[in-house]
């Protein structure tokens, strides 16, 4: 097994990450005996680095704070996770109160805090147009503009498991999710469509029959799409085997339980509606699923934990009036005029990694907007969307972006 990152108590499992709040293990006093430990050698340094340091470095915890070593930084959020046992704190709703009336948080790495808010802009972008600035040194309508090398900053993105671990784990079932949070990874990207009778299906395509055994349970049926098929038909469908024998029988997830693991686990989820013009109402089935599970939607948006994004923008704009709460991401890559439309009410603009170069990704933050670039599985071309500015990353390998992200 990999070693733990500084961050995670060690008695716990992988999935109980410091970031969000995620359920404790049952040795809790002797987790609590352990971090008092380890935290006792190192208040009296915290409390001398604490003295030199800025007021904003204290309350922000500023990027270019390197005072404090990572492994203090660790066992410090240990504690403050452990103390939460005692007296449980509901996550703010600083981030989306603050994105609408334009102030940004202070700048820190996502980890650091468990109320990071995923759909944030990061120290990248520039002053937020939505409200006037004088401080502002680049016009937000000049999408041209390069940021000097000089200026650029190498931030922690967002790690995001592309339909799960989906390189070793057969895509868009549970067992994929699973292992992309056990990997560290900050949120799960997923797709959904809809039956024929109004359920929400997780999966990819279009059809059935890429990624279960359809063509073996129904040889006779010549619609094998979700739209043609009802929930029923599509749960008995193996969705495993496809990728190798040991995941026979994995079932089909339908949204449902996709919401109720990323609530249990306190991960962020990145819910891509796939070809929503095939499925009249699934604006309205996607809103209420979000509000049927209890808490789920309330403290997920406080957090920062819930984006909904298509390709379809004129479905987007339909789902943002249905819901303007819940924060919206466009996929693809809009020319400059779209990018000031969008930025009046979207939260994300989320290009193919190959359309992502620096001055996009410079206009996306200077307009207030963050970016999330996809499909990304090889070293080298992490590192460069790190480069170019990347707010978060999508891959089929969150473990080894994890890697990238850690010796950052």
């Amino acid at each position: 097994m990999r070693e733990l990152r500084p961050w995670l108590i060690p008695s716990l499992p992988l999935t109980a990450h410091v970031r969000g709040q995620r359920p404790l293990s049952n040795s809790t006093s002797n987790t609590i005996a352990e971090a008092e430990r380890r935290i006792a050698p190192v208040q009296t340094v915290v409390s001398l680095q604490s003295r030199a340091a800025p007021a904003d470095d204290q309350r922000g915890h500023r990027q270019d704070s390197h005072s404090v070593h990572p492994h203090i930084i660790g066992n410090l959020l240990s504690l403050t996770i452990l103390a939460a046992i005692a007296q449980p704190k509901t996550p703010t709703s600083r981030s989306l109160i603050e994105r609408r009336n334009g102030r940004r948080p202070p700048s820190q790495p996502p980890w650091r805090s468990p109320e990071m808010p995923i759909t944030l802009v990061t120290p990248t972008a520039g002053p937020d147009p939505r409200r006037p600035s004088t401080t502002a040194t680049h016009r937000p309508h000049d999408l041209t503009a390069a940021v000097p090398e000089s200026a650029r900053v190498r931030v922690p993105p967002l790690v995001i498991a592309h339909r799960g671990a989906s390189a070793d784990w057969p895509e868009n079932t549970i067992p994929a999710f699973i292992a992309g949070i056990d990997q560290g990874a900050d949120m799960i990207e997923t797709d959904v469509h809809m039956s024929a009778d109004g359920e929400l299906i997780i999966m990819h395509d279009t059809t059935i029959d890429r990624t279960t055994d359809a063509r073996t349970l129904y040889p006779d049926r010549t619609d094998r799409s979700i739209a043609g098929m009802n929930a029923a038909q599509i749960a008995t469908l193996d969705a495993g085997s496809w990728k190798g024998e040991q995941f026979a029988g994995i079932r089909v997830p339908r949204l449902a339980e996709v919401l109720a693991l990323v609530h249990d686990t306190r991960t962020g989820l990145l819910l891509e509606v796939k070809h929503p013009e095939r499925y009249p109402g699934i604006a309205e089935a996607i809103v209420d699923s979000l509000r049927a599970l209890p808490n789920y939607l309330d403290r997920a948006l406080a957090a920062g934990m819930l984006v909904v994004q298509s390709a379809n923008w004129a479905f987007i704009s339909e789902f943002h009036g249905l819901a303007p709460e819940i924060p919206v991401g466009v996929l693809g890559r809009p020319c400059p005029d779209e990018l000031q439309d969008f930025a009046e009410w979207v939260d994300q603009v989320n290009p193919e990694f190959c359309a992502a170069d620096p001055d996009f990704l410079t206009a996306i933050h200077e307009l207030g907007m963050s970016s999330l670039v996809w499909t990304v599985d090889e070293l080298g071309e992490m590192e460069r969307a790190i480069d170019v500015g990347a707010d978060g990353i999508i891959t089929n390998t969150p473990d080894r972006l994890v890697e990238v992200v850690e010796a950052l």
